[in-house]
């Protein structure tokens, strides 16, 4: 599934019980659509710093910050991404700053699904250049560039009074 270099630091707190962790991490080709299940990602290699507390994330928290060189997502290769993000209670918060030829994106915010009924979604994003099609987002014989900048402050699952016709796919 995977090569990778790992120094860990793994402790019970006693003050909550909770198992709290740091690791430094140097993965190569590590295979997280065979960890997650998820069959779009493939291989990521990354070096980087996960720290957290619990091991499920629906009451714990992970912190990474690192660099990730290669990622493998829906049958493209993207390389250069820097990250800080935390995930944990069904929420991703952070930043996303990707250089790889074919998506120049900045990520900076919040995606909150703690509620499945009203998802509340607080970012900016910086789309300097997106190409659709050479990232598999779009079949097409001609090229889909996008470019734009989006401010995002969104509660709910639908962005218009037409409710579940226009929902987002949560």
């Amino acid at each position: 599934i995977a090569n990778a270099d790992m120094d860990v630091h793994l402790f019970k707190s006693q003050k909550t019980g909770e198992f709290n962790y740091k690791w430094k991490v140097d993965a190569q080709h590590f295979n997280i659509g065979i960890l997650t299940g998820v069959k779009e990602f493939g291989k990521i290699t990354f070096d980087g710093y996960i720290e957290g507390n619990g091991f499920n994330l629906d009451k714990g928290k992970i912190n990474f910050e690192g660099h990730v060189k290669q990622l493998e997502f829906h049958g493209y290769n993207y390389k250069n991404i820097k990250a800080d993000v935390s995930f944990g209670n069904s929420m991703l918060e952070g930043m996303i700053d990707i250089r790889d030829p074919n998506a120049m994106v900045s990520f900076v915010g919040t995606i909150d699904l703690k509620n499945k009924n009203k998802p509340i979604y607080d970012f900016t994003a910086e789309i300097d250049r997106a190409d659709l099609v050479a990232l598999n987002l779009v079949k097409s014989s001609q090229g889909s560039v996008l470019s734009t900048s989006l401010t995002v402050k969104i509660e709910g699952k639908t962005i218009c009074p037409l409710g579940e016709a226009a929902a987002w796919p949560v």
